[in-house]
């Protein structure tokens, strides 16, 4: 399954994106799923992307 540059400017924040940029983002994303507690990535890892939770919920906690 994957998202379609309508999908991504459906989504409030993406509403202003040309149509040409939202098809390059949903030409290049990968829909997931993460199981509770799983995590999206850790402080200093080297970014691969961007994240955008289409449903659910992310807990940010920071290393000390």
């Amino acid at each position: 399954m994957s998202m379609t540059a309508d999908g991504l400017r459906a989504l409030e924040c993406f509403q202003s994106l040309p149509q040409s940029a939202a098809a390059a983002l949903a030409r290049n994303g990968r829909l997931r799923s993460y199981t509770a507690r799983e995590a999206l990535f850790r402080e200093g890892d080297a970014a691969s992307g961007i994240f955008i939770v289409l449903a659910g919920e992310v807990r940010v906690v920071r290393a000390s």
